[in-house]
This record gives structure tokens, sequence and C-alpha cells, in this order.
């Protein structure tokens, strides 16, 4: 029975040592720090219960898997803190349901593999996620049209192209002391963590992390 236990314990401090070690990697990776003990203490317990979730969900019969980035060691109200999503009320929205029919080309195509989707872009604190969005699929779509090399456009220019154009639109006119904001033109900086744990932490903090696909949907060709 001691023996048994003994090597329950070992076993344990294995596990301890081995999350320690990927924790540190991940410090060094994301250039993190943290003023105090306590504090380090604090980010370290949300990397484990972040890292458990990306573990358990990679292990699920998912269509993409997590990964590790720089919000794995911040609990969840931290990151919702930061977040500006407000959906639109059911009368505003303007579209329509559209089947499509993909037995014409069931052969699945990974357009990651192909060159076909760049890297994720680090929105950081713009609210203008339609921006990223549109931007990636212009990416996607000109490099599978051209089969040339796919661009990396700019978010921000999109951004500033609607804001002027929703300017003449509404006949807006500046004062000429007035210096107008355009959205995301400036390198945000990301709100970093209190430099004092919370004295509660969410139950279920969750990692935002890159995904990747598994197994893209088969496509039609454009």
């Amino acid at each position: 029975m001691r023996s048994i236990f003994a090597l329950a314990l070992a076993g344990a401090a294995s596990a301890a040592t081995m999350m320690e070690s990927e924790f540190m990697a991940y410090i060094v990776q994301f250039n993190k720090s943290y003023a105090t003990m306590e504090e380090f203490e604090h980010r370290f317990a949300q990397f484990v219960r972040n890292n458990s979730n990306i573990v358990s969900h990679n292990a699920s019969d998912s269509s993409f898997i997590l990964g590790l980035n720089q919000f794995s060691d911040w609990t969840e109200a931290e990151y919702s803190a930061i977040l500006t999503y407000q959906p639109l009320e059911e009368s505003e929205l303007n579209y329509e349901d559209a089947e499509i029919d993909l037995t014409a080309n069931a052969t699945p195509i990974n357009w990651v593999s192909k060159g076909a989707v760049n890297a994720i872009k680090d929105q950081k604190q713009c609210g203008s996620c339609w921006a990223f969005s549109a931007v990636s699929a212009m990416e996607s779509a000109h490099k599978i049209k051209s089969e040339s090399s796919s661009p990396s456009l700019s978010s921000s220019s999109l951004t500033a192209l609607v804001l002027a154009a929703a300017t003449v639109v509404t006949l807006v006119q500046p004062s000429p002391t007035t210096n107008p904001q355009l959205p995301c033109l400036s390198q945000a900086t990301l709100t970093p963590p209190r430099t004092e744990p919370a004295s509660t932490a969410p139950a279920t903090p969750v990692s935002r992390a890159l995904a990747t696909p598994k197994s893209p949907p088969a496509v039609l060709p454009p």
C-alpha cells in the first residue's frame, strides 16, 4: 500500500514538474513577466486550467484544434473585459438563408495546406473584427483565383475606407481643428492583467487559442 502511495506521489510530482516546465517555456515564448511570486502562482494556476481545457478539446472529435496564446494565463473575467462585440437585434439583420449542394464535389480540399490561408492576425483591442474577417476572405479568394502567393491585406486600411465612405454619404464635415480618429490605424496595446490576483477566479476559464482546422469540409471550386 505504501509503495502504491509513493508511486502516486512521484507521479504527481513529475506531472507538476512537467507543467511548470511548460509554463516557463510559455513565459519565454510570450515574453511574460510577473511582479510578485503571488502573481506568478496565480498566473500558473490559470495556465494549468486553460492548458487542461486545450488538451480535453483536442482529444475530442472536433473539426479544429486549440493551442496556447498570450491569453492562456488570463482569467475569463480579464479576457471578457477587452471584448467589444455587441450583437445586432434581429430586426437590424439583413440576410437570406441559402442552401449549398456539396454533393457535386465531395472531395475535401484543405486550403491551409495549399497555402490559401494566411496566419491568424492579432486583432489586439481593435473592435473591427469584421475587417479582419473580410480581408482574410479576400486574401484566400485571391490565392485560389490567381494561384499566386496569398497577399497580406491591411485591415486598418479597410476600416479607414469604410469610415471615409460613411463620412461622405452622411455629409459630415469635421471641424478644421478636429482630428478625427480612424479606427485601428495605430498599433493597439493589450491591457495587461492586473498585478494582484483576483480574490475569486471563474470556475471555468477558457483559453482563447489559435484554431487550426483538422478536416476542412468539402467546398465547391471557385
